[in-house]
């Protein structure tokens, strides 16, 4: 009898360990809401087997600005160097997302991207005609789902991540915005610097009207007042 308490109690005990543990990590992972600035960090999110256990990703983006590299660059206005290495990039984003949205069983991916807006205003007859294709639909493979609309991928996962996508998305702006004007500023600050060196060697350029002539440098012209005084 007293054996059997014994393992009961031990059970309980394991079970309350991974009680605390689980709460304690949804406490941490709730703070990162108030994750928004690039070098902050972010609380690796886990997750939970039907045992209670707590699982993190091999991959976790530790910050915020490496959250926010999952983002894939623009393709506008580019050339055709920087469009292979943005391709490059693109191609590593999207499988760090196929693989974190899979660790996190991430559901409704089927859905990304559709065009709800034409089914806006349907008529009853129209909902059940649209209910039998929705059955008759092919599945969608997460891979094709994330590829297709990898910016509703990096939504979802900072929705995972407990992190306010909005605001992050304001401060990485005004980041770039900054940097620009950085940038813009050293860009001009070169060009004024280049343009006052080629004024002091125009200035040193004999002129036409002075070729043939010699040209006296200072210390000639101090040695030759030393000969006459």
């Amino acid at each position: 009898m007293d054996r059997r308490f014994e393992e009961v109690d031990k059970k309980f005990e394991e079970v309350d360990k991974k009680m605390r543990q689980r709460f304690d990590h949804i406490q941490k992972a709730s703070r990162n809401f108030l994750r928004t600035r690039g070098w902050e960090e972010i609380y690796p999110v886990g997750s939970f087997d039907s045992q209670g256990g707590i699982h993190t990703p091999e991959y976790f983006p530790r910050t915020v600005k490496r959250f926010w590299k999952l983002k894939s660059p623009s393709q506008s206005k580019q050339s055709e160097d920087d469009m292979r290495e943005i391709l490059r990039l693109t191609r590593s984003i999207v499988h760090r997302l196929i693989y974190l949205i899979r660790f996190y069983n991430i559901q409704g991916y089927e859905e990304w991207g559709m065009d709800t807006e034409s089914h806006e205003g349907c008529s009853d007859s129209d909902e059940s005609s649209e209910g039998s294709s929705k059955s008759s639909r092919l599945p969608v493979p997460v891979e094709v789902a994330v590829r297709s609309n990898p910016e509703i991928a990096h939504r979802a996962l900072a929705a995972q991540f407990g992190l306010v996508y909005d605001e992050i998305e304001k401060f990485m702006e005004r980041a770039q915005g900054f940097g620009q004007a950085q940038a813009k500023e050293g860009n001009k600050r070169r060009q004024d610097e280049q343009t006052s060196e080629d004024r002091k060697r125009r200035a040193f350029k004999r002129s036409p009207e002075d070729e043939g002539t010699e040209v006296t440098s200072p210390v000639d012209l101090l040695s030759s007042q030393e000969r006459t005084s």
